[in-house]
């Protein structure tokens, strides 16, 4: 008997779970995997490839971060000229070391540990303590120029795009929990030469805004973490950022940073070792970059203070709820707020000068749980909390996933 075979579609509808199968639409599913509907289509969600494809680096190494460490010198043990120790603090077991297609795995600890060689002829010890390390050949040594890079095997923990002057040239960077790394050359290498010290949960939050001059392209990152303090990127190095609030105090860090009506703003804040969950703390229009020499104070927020030139703070009195995240919906700032109980609100543009911002409440119940969940578009944002994903419009904040509600 032949298989009799017939459309259903097309399908206007995706997945849906609050229903029993049985009860659902033709055209929906109760369970979708690897695929999704799109335009009366269904569709296979997109996989994932190697960041270095085409790269002549070994395949196990094509998408890894490193950071040179030396060139190889048949004449010298370890060798150099070489930074050894490795830099940074986190010397663990998974960290690796390469010299051309040669890999070395650390797959134990000690002071040092022998590690595992993919060339036979070759063998390399490490201390997982110090950090110091060793790679010598029995033979079939490689010239003196070939790079030798370690691996730090830490957590991926933020990635994005620097907006440089250059047309069509946007780099990218990302950031494991010490070092920062560019994609150049279908490689991702060290990025100046900055050291953070968070931790796991130490996400790194950035964003491109001008310098000193209104040529300059500057990248604020931070990771909420006080020892690292707030950093900027500005095409050459990795600078700290002083911030004298004019109160006796510094702002040392921030959840969340952004250009906002031409002045930078931080929200979040910590400032003396106290923290301001509630907060967003404004630069002077234009240049956001401190400068004791020059008497130069853009985050004074007083504005009797002889040095006082625009800056300042707002703070949401109206709500204990820490800011948790944010995104522009076209010209508004919406951000959200969460932590068991949530809410959103907006950071509303006033045009006075001496205070420029005020928060206005769009919804008291729906806010975010995660900071980097938000997701822009045209005109919503959407964000996950912690009874689903909302959708927030400006007007006002709702669920969007009634029909998936698990």
């Amino acid at each position: 008997m032949p298989l009799e075979r017939f459309l259903i579609g097309p399908p206007n509808s995706g997945l849906q779970q609050n229903l029993k199968p049985f009860l659902i639409m033709d055209d929906a599913w109760a369970q979708l995997a690897n695929m999704y509907s799109w335009r009366g289509r269904m569709r296979k969600r997109f996989g994932t490839i190697y960041s270095s494809q085409g790269s002549l680096i070994a395949d196990p190494l094509a998408s890894r971060v490193k950071i040179q460490i030396g060139t190889y010198a048949v004449q010298t043990n370890p060798p150099g000229p070489a930074i050894n120790p490795v830099p940074g603090t986190v010397f663990a077991v998974g960290q690796l070391f390469s010299v051309g297609a040669d890999i070395f795995t650390v797959y134990q600890t000690g002071t040092p540990a022998t590690m595992k060689s993919s060339n036979p002829n070759a063998s390399g010890t490490y201390n997982t303590t110090t950090g110091a390390w060793a790679i010598t050949y029995a033979s079939g040594a490689p010239v003196g120029t070939t790079p030798v890079y370690w691996y730090p095997s830490t957590p991926i923990m933020g990635i994005e795009t620097y907006q440089s002057a250059a047309i069509n040239d946007n780099p990218t960077f990302v950031w494991d929990t010490q070092f920062s790394y560019q994609y150049v050359g279908g490689q991702w290498v060290q990025l100046g030469t900055a050291v953070w010290s968070g931790t796991d949960s130490n996400f790194f939050w950035s964003t491109n805004y001008r310098g000193s001059s209104a040529a300059n392209a500057y990248m604020f990152t931070t990771n909420n973490n006080i020892p690292d303090g707030i950093k900027y990127w500005d095409g050459m190095a990795w600078n700290n950022m002083s911030i004298s609030t004019g109160s006796g105090t510094t702002m040392q860090t921030a959840l969340l940073i952004v250009p906002f009506h031409n002045r930078l703003v931080f929200l979040n804040t910590t400032e003396g070792g106290v923290n301001f969950p509630t907060r967003a703390r404004y630069s002077a229009i234009g240049n956001p970059i401190e400068n004791a020499g020059t008497s130069y104070f853009p985050w004074y927020s007083n504005p009797n203070a002889a040095n006082w030139i625009g800056g300042g703070f707002e703070d949401n009195i109206q709500t204990q709820q820490p800011i948790r995240s944010l995104r522009f919906l076209r010209d508004r700032l919406i951000v959200f707020f969460g932590s068991g109980t949530e809410s959103c609100w907006e950071l509303v543009y006033t045009g006075n000068q001496i205070l420029p911002f005020r928060w206005q409440q769009i919804n008291g119940e729906q806010g975010s749980e995660a900071t980097f969940s938000t997701i822009p578009f045209d005109d919503h944002i959407l964000t996950f909390g912690n009874v689903g994903i909302h959708s927030c419009t400006g007007a006002q904040v709702q669920r969007i996933d009634d029909l998936i509600p698990n």
